[in-house]
């Protein structure tokens, strides 16, 4: 699974496309087809998406 599929995993029920999810993925220093990494937590980005 990669970052992207794990936020929209995260994110299910909110209304993004995948380039705005993209965007702050790459904000948090995370590249949306990079493998996901449990020891790099996405909460920082989905905090953001959220709020």
């Amino acid at each position: 699974m990669n970052n992207l599929q794990r936020l929209q995993l995260e994110t299910k029920g909110i209304n993004l496309d995948q380039s705005e999810l993209t965007i702050y993925l790459q904000e948090n220093d995370l590249q949306p087809f990079d493998e996901y990494s449990p020891s790099r937590p996405l909460v920082n980005v989905i905090f953001t998406v959220v709020h």
